[in-house]
């Protein structure tokens, strides 16, 4: 048996969830997006969230990033002791 592919697009964003040294807030809707991340949000399904970081900065990535574990901070200097 393989490893199943996790699906980034219908994964449910829940608000407390966290992903390294961020946390979920919430996801940014399509009014909110500039117009390049509106480009790849409706032709890559590209979604954004919104993070807190654990140095206190907010943070928007993209979800498939976080999920895949190649994005787990805001990337400031901030080292938790």
């Amino acid at each position: 048996m393989g490893m199943e592919t996790p699906n980034f697009y219908t994964h449910t964003v829940i608000p407390g969830e966290k992903f390294g040294y961020l946390t979920v807030v919430r996801e940014i809707s399509l009014d909110e997006m500039t117009e390049k991340q509106k480009f790849y949000r409706l032709t890559k399904s590209e979604r954004r969230v919104e993070f807190l970081c654990d140095c206190g900065n907010l943070h928007i990535a993209s979800f498939a990033n976080i999920r895949r574990g190649t994005s787990i901070s805001c990337g400031s200097d901030f080292s938790p002791s």
